[in-house]
């Protein structure tokens, strides 16, 4: 503990020798040591004591500065820790006490004096002569006896405890740890003289109960309730508005208990609670009201963790402030309240304090401060907590609460021991508050507390309950850490005195304690405190067993459950921290339940304040805590536009494939980082077939959960839309001013992947309020009012829409779209994990602001038909056809977009998967469609137009959300192909393939002649082929065929999935004819989709169809 002994005596005086036969070197420091470490003994030119001749070696003091620096290096890690440690020098002058003054301060350290003084000068140098090198002169004997005798004449100062060495045989409390203790024992202990260098139990008997309080996290409306239950308020002062309001109701026939419905203590709960508050902060938190809410002849132990996390840091502050001076109260330090100190000396969030510096990891340390100042903080300040009000309270704040009462030793810590030590004192203040191992630990320090303790030897602690176990751990131990903060419950441990010492006044207004208590059967309820009650108590039958019927099922369950056997490993509170339904229906009531007959009473409060705004405050921790790590990875490019940021991962991450949690979730994703709040946000990266390992078909067979929904993947670019941010500090984005303007006090925020003032947005921001203005005409609105409705829809439900917009015009792909439109793919949550609305959700929202939205094209229902999907579509001459049906000419609606049957893969599986009653779609065409089948031939001649069913791909979602992209055989064919053409461009050369001696051949027969698993293979390989052209050539030492006329020998090469297509080597020939008409440079203005129309315009259909389809 923070306890810091400085030995006061001369040389030889029985300090070491002290030190050592109490069993404490191992917290000792010592300059002598110190110095031997930095330098051997060094001979003297004669003895330091006449005819010694062992005294003329002697320890070297020319490293004194050094030696001293490292001492007090030594000693501050220590108090970093909260060591107990003892500093073994002389210290016989006030200056030399004084050294450890600061350091003391900063760490909050008891300073205490070992006084060896009484040691006889003439003693001292008998001891001195045996000491050999370590003896010193005697007249520095006698030189530092004389400066101790007057050092004696004057009154250590106040802050220093005084202890003679004479006095102290031992330090360790005798009976701590002996199995056969009586509680008569400890009581005598507790009532012995104080010593600084012993850590005794309090005795607590003149109490009536001891209420252990565990994690509040600042959640203070669950500790209201607890203790308006549990305390006595007398004469509560209200509001004079409300003074007439309360003397009509207690006056009036409503207030009776036995009064009608409306009136019942269930509904005016919140009224009462409310009243209870406003008294609070009415009086400002003023120290006698806060003191009304704590029964006299009780005592209060408080576990600590106090703020952060929760919403109400401000309130428990404040009140704490109010009761921490009353005898009866006990505040215990948490981990958490570290900050409060660090806040009292006015650092900075970005500074590194001392006490911080090796007590965390530098990375956990980081964000539980940024957290401290992001959200506490402010919060504190709602009430004018005052960085001096901290420093106050966590002054107050203890170590931990070891005390005797009704014949138990009850040991309370933040975070749990394994044992009794003998001497608490010498266990570091990091283990009472972080206690024994890690988070995960908590039940193994329990278990061993329990084989290492005597049975009328109890602890309590909070800090950490990943087990999620019930309060009562391996008998005798109880965690009341109990997720208060996230709606959880705050856990109270109540110890009770048993009937046989419980007097008659102390428990004259006490239920009987019955095995096992309904709830809040065992709290005496006085009538006055009942009007403040923020829910009804239930009638309690001494010695009659618990009625679970009457509680919520859930709950019952649970509790019936851990009657039963009081140590199962089943959550006590599993109701509250796991069961939504049963959180939902608890209402907020007190639960009791008293395990063994041991006088402990469990009590679990569920915080019901607010729950919907307990997990927005969740939400935005965890939204805060990503900004850090998204800022710290290089993989992650963040643009900040005002207080917005985008956050969107690298091209080093795409082309290196880094994916991880961050990479995949950095993908149009938006930050209002001033609110940690998620503004707009895109998928989590997802990924094409065989791309990885988790979406390679071996992996798949076992992952999908069915049914798998089939969607059609249109070809655009992707645009996010969610509820306009206002207020943005246009000022700071560097864009066009018209740019700028989307972004400040708009009804919808428009943006693309990374930029909502890029050209992109700008496309989509005309194309979206044009469909806008469009429905407001078919239904008579006024301008403006549905993107008003729209962007109040969105902020209401939280959501982002997610678009695919279409511009062929200024954003040609290789799909050909007729006109422009944006097609509506998810409404996605704003939330940190993903999740959207249902597709059926998705339809009536389009519906009913007039946008299309994405094609549901089939639904796959077992492997089979997956299987058989894929390989209908993995060769390059994949058919589709647009519905039979077309709408009028006003807005001409495709309604389904299916696959034909191709007669070569034609199963009888085929018809039963295509449910045509699946097939949804609200794409907007110009033309409508022709009903007959594509044959080959029209397939590859054609321009990809999408009216004519041509699709970039499809999207897979199985019934698990999983997700999974397939890119089609016409649009990889030209996605590749454009790949070649930019190659050709930027080396300055044709375009040439690798031959063996079957390439000729193959270059004249049918390229689609390939096995179904060929096909599929060929396909995943399209993105490794693309995106190493560059490998390709470097590789490519094989002999080359030359497509054109006089090329060099050497050129582009093709993917090797596309080398034996004839339909694609006629392409490449013709482009070499092409270059060499117009130049190699006309490539570099000129798209993929212009070549392709002059492609197909300069080749004959015949011959394409020969090249297609060859006779047999």
């Amino acid at each position: 503990m923070r306890v810091l002994a400085l030995m006061r005596g001369i040389p030889a005086s029985g300090k070491s020798s002290w030190i050592k036969h109490l069993g404490l070197e191992e917290y000792a420091i010592s300059p002598d040591t110190l110095r031997l470490l930095a330098s051997a003994p060094i001979y003297l030119p004669e003895s330091k004591i006449a005819d010694d001749t062992s005294t003329l070696r002697a320890i070297n003091q020319k490293n004194d500065k050094q030696v001293w620096k490292i001492l007090f290096e030594l000693l501050e890690m220590r108090m970093e820790r909260g060591d107990f440690t003892i500093i073994d020098a002389t210290h016989t002058s006030l200056n030399a006490l004084r050294a450890y003054e600061g350091l003391a301060s900063a760490y909050r350290y008891r300073l205490v004096v070992v006084d060896f003084s009484a040691t006889p000068l003439e003693e001292a140098k008998k001891s001195n002569k045996s000491r050999g090198f370590k003896a010193v002169p005697e007249a520095v004997l006698e030189s530092m006896h004389a400066r101790l005798q007057e050092l004696l004449q004057t009154p250590l100062p106040a802050r220093y405890a005084l202890v003679d060495a004479r006095e102290v045989d031992s330090v360790n409390l005798d009976s701590a740890n002996a199995e056969s203790s009586t509680p008569s024992t400890n009581t005598s202990l507790a009532n012995a003289p104080a010593n600084p260098l012993i850590f005794t139990p309090q005795n607590l008997d003149k109490y009536r109960r001891i209420h252990h309080i565990g994690d509040i996290h600042g959640s203070f409306d669950a500790l209201l309730d607890y203790l308006l239950l549990t305390g006595v308020i007398f004469d509560m002062p209200e509001s004079s508005a409300d003074s007439n309001a309360k003397s009509n109701s207690d006056s009036s026939p409503e207030s009776s208990p036995n009064s009608n419905a409306e009136s019942s203590p269930d509904s005016r709960a919140p009224k009462r609670r409310e009243q209870a508050k406003r008294a609070l902060y009415d009086s400002n938190f003023r120290q006698d009201i806060c003191a009304q809410f704590l029964c006299k002849d009780e005592y209060y132990i408080f576990l600590g963790d106090y703020i952060d996390r929760g919403l109400q840091n401000a309130e428990v502050i404040a009140f704490l402030l109010g009761i921490m001076e009353l005898p009866n109260v006990c505040l215990i330090e948490g981990n958490h309240e570290r900050w409060l100190n660090i806040w009292h000396k006015q650092k900075s969030a970005q500074s590194q304090s001392a006490s911080e510096s090796q007590s965390e990891q530098p990375s956990k340390a980081n964000s539980s401060k940024a957290e401290f100042f992001t959200f506490t903080a402010p919060d504190l300040a709602r009430l004018n907590i005052t960085h001096k009000d901290a420093g106050r309270i966590y002054a107050k704040l203890r170590q931990c609460a070891f005390y005797t009462f009704d014949g138990k030793r009850v040991l309370a810590t933040h975070g749990g021991l394994p044992t009794l030590p003998p001497n608490l004192l010498l266990v570091a203040t990091r283990q009472l508050i972080y206690g024994s191992g890690d988070y995960h630990d908590m039940r193994a320090t329990a278990r061993s507390f329990a084989q290492t303790t005597s049975e009328d030897t109890y602890q309590v602690f909070g800090h950490r309950n990943k087990e999620k176990a019930p309060m009562r751990v391996e008998s005798r131990s109880f965690a009341l850490e109990g997720g208060v903060e996230f709606g959880g419950c705050l856990r109270v441990a109540v110890l009770e005195k048993s009937a046989k010492n419980a007097s008659a006044k102390n428990s004259e207004n006490l239920a009987p304690v019955a095995p096992h208590l309904s709830i809040s059967a065992h709290l005496s309820i006085t009538p006055h405190l009942s009007r403040f009650l923020p829910f009804p108590p239930v009638p309690f039958k001494p010695n009659e067993p618990a009625s679970f019927a009457k509680m919520p099922k859930p709950l019952a369950k649970s509790l019936e459950s851990k009657a039963n056997s009081a140590d199962s490993a089943g959550s006590m509170d599993s109701a509250y921290l796991a069961d939504s339904s049963a959180l939902a229906s608890i209402n907020g009531r007190i639960c009791a339940l008293s395990a063994k007959n041991d006088g402990f009473i469990e009590v679990y409060m569920q915080n019901r304040s607010n729950l919907a705004a307990i997990e927005r405050h969740k939400e935005a921790r965890k939204v805060f805590g990503l900004i850090a790590k998204l800022r710290e990875s290089p993989l992650i490019k963040e643009r900040e536009f005002g207080r917005i940021s985008s956050f969107n991962f690298t091209k080093q991450a795409f082309f290196d494939r880094r994916w991880d949690s961050l990479t995949c979730k950095a993908r149009g994703l938006f930050i209002d980082t001033a609110e940690s709040k998620i503004i707009a946000r895109s998928y989590d990266k997802f990924f094409n077939l065989d791309e990885r390992e988790d979406t390679k078909l071996s992996a798949l067979k076992d992952r999908f959960s069915y049914p798998v929904d089939v969607y059609a993947k249109e070809n655009g670019f992707l645009v996010i839309v969610s509820a306009g941010v206002a207020n943005i500090d246009n000022g700071s984005i560097d864009s066009a001013p018209n740019s700028a303007g989307m972004l400040d006090n708009s009804e919808l925020f428009i943006t693309s992947k990374s930029d909502p003032t890029s050209p992109f947005a700008q496309i989509a921001h005309e194309i979206i309020h044009a469909t806008l203005r469009e429905q407001e005409k078919s239904q008579n609105l006024a301008p403006g009012t549905l993107a008003k409705r729209l962007s109040a829809t969105l902020r209401a439900r939280d959501i982002s829409l997610v678009f695919e917009v279409i511009d062929p015009a200024r954003d040609p792909h290789i799909i050909a779209y007729e006109k422009p439109c944006v097609i509506a793919l998810d409404a996605i949550k704003n939330s940190l994990a993903f999740e959207k609305l249902p597709y059926e959700d998705l339809q009536e929202l389009c519906a009913e602001f007039g946008f299309a939205f994405k094609a549901r094209v089939a639904r796959l229902r077992n492997w089979r038909e997956f299987e058989e999907f894929i390989a209908k579509n993995a060769r390059l001459g994949e058919n589709v056809e647009s519905s039979a049906e077309s709408k009028n000419a006003d807005s001409a609606k495709i309604d389904s977009i299916k696959l034909v049957s191709d007669t070569r893969t034609e199963s009888s599986a085929e018809s039963d998967f295509l449910d045509s009653s699946l097939l949804d779609s609200g794409v907007v065409l110009d033309s409508s469609a022709k009903s007959s089948a594509l044959r080959d031939d029209a397939f590859l001649r054609s321009s990809g137009a999408r009216q004519n069913g041509a699709l970039e791909g499809f999207v897979f979602e199985d019934s698990a959300g999983f997700m999974l992209k397939y890119k089609g055989a016409y649009y990889r064919m030209w996605k590749a192909l454009r790949g070649v053409v930019e190659q050709c461009a930027r080396l300055q050369m044709p375009v040439q393939i690798p031959h063996d001696k079957n390439t000729a051949d193959k270059a004249k027969n049918t390229s689609d002649t390939q096995s179904t698993k060929s096909n599929v293979d060929s396909a995943s390989k399209l993105d490794d082929d693309t995106n190493n052209i560059n490998s390709a050539i470097n590789a490519n030492n094989q002999s080359t065929i030359n497509l054109g006329k006089a090329h060099k020998s050497k050129g582009a090469p093709l993917p090797h999935f596309l080398r034996g297509n004839a339909f694609v080597l006629e392409f490449c020939k013709w482009l070499n004819d092409y270059i060499d008409t117009h130049g190699i440079n006309a490539l570099e203005s000129t798209s993929i989709i212009t070549l392709r129309e002059k492609f197909l315009h300069k080749i004959p259909p015949g011959k394409i169809a020969q090249i297609a389809a060859p006779k047999a």
